[in-house]
């Protein structure tokens, strides 16, 4: 099931991101897979996206987004500052100052938020079986679609110290912050905006049955807003990153929302 879409962005050597598959109209079920490509947009760098369901043989689907640089292959770990190795920085022409605001608010996004929806995808386990498990096994042969979602929700839960309680209050905590940055200033820095978009869009378009998360943030609309925004600007960059699944109706829907 190839799966592979070329972007359409500024000439320069192709990078190939493998990621996992979209799902209700976000760019990937991994929120993770959605900054990799929100980044690379903001940074002008032309790209291709390899769904996991079409990666070749090697490839290993519990450590994506995998960046494909020419014969090299860069795990997440490494993913960034390989790219600002190579020149390919979203903070380059911030001062020292703005680049450790940044690195702040992606460290509260991907720490607290992060969290708090790793929780709700793995351990409440009305999503998991509802919405997580099939999203990751629905574009995957036999038997890794049977493999995968059970070994990424041990994986999960092996990182999940935290009873639920704690887990909710540290990802509404986080909201709440950003939250209080948009309406004070209205953006984030480059690699912080990233960040914030792909664990918002993560939160507000993965239809779990059990939405603490979603809840708080569309009680929140200066964040539901800069979704949206966000979006359009990275659609500006290289085409629709986030679309609406339902068609214009639920589109329609979810502005009026965030209006309320």
């Amino acid at each position: 099931m190839a799966a592979t879409t070329a972007q359409v962005l500024p000439a320069g050597p192709t990078l190939r991101l493998l990621q996992y598959s979209p799902a209700w109209g976000a760019p990937s079920v991994d929120p993770r897979c959605t900054k990799a490509q929100a980044y690379l947009r903001v940074c002008g760098r032309s790209y291709e996206v390899e769904d996991a369901s079409a990666a070749a043989p090697g490839w290993s689907p519990l450590l994506l987004p995998v960046l494909r640089d020419g014969a090299r292959a860069v795990e997440p770990d490494g993913l960034y500052a390989h790219l600002r190795e190579g020149g390919i920085d979203a903070d380059a022409k911030l001062s020292a100052e703005e680049r450790a605001e940044s690195a702040a608010w992606t460290a509260l996004v991907e720490e607290r938020l992060g969290l708090a929806l790793l929780y709700a995808c793995w351990a409440e386990e009305d999503n998991y079986a509802a919405v997580l498990k099939p999203a990751y096994a629905q574009r995957l042969p036999l038997p890794l679609c049977l493999y995968l979602p059970w070994t990424m929700r041990r994986r999960a839960l092996s990182q999940l110290a935290r009873r639920e309680g704690v887990a909710y209050r540290l990802g509404g905590e986080a909201l709440e912050a950003l939250n209080t940055r948009l309406t004070g200033r209205g953006s984030f820095f480059a690699s912080g905006a990233s960040a914030a978009f792909s664990y918002l869009t993560a939160v507000l378009r993965c239809p779990l049955p059990r939405d603490t998360l979603r809840a708080h943030l569309k009680s929140l609309p200066a964040l539901c807003s800069y979704e949206r925004s966000r979006n359009a600007v990275l659609g500006a960059l290289g085409g629709a990153l986030v679309y609406a699944v339902g068609g214009e109706e639920e589109l329609d829907e979810y502005a009026a929302d965030e209006q309320q």
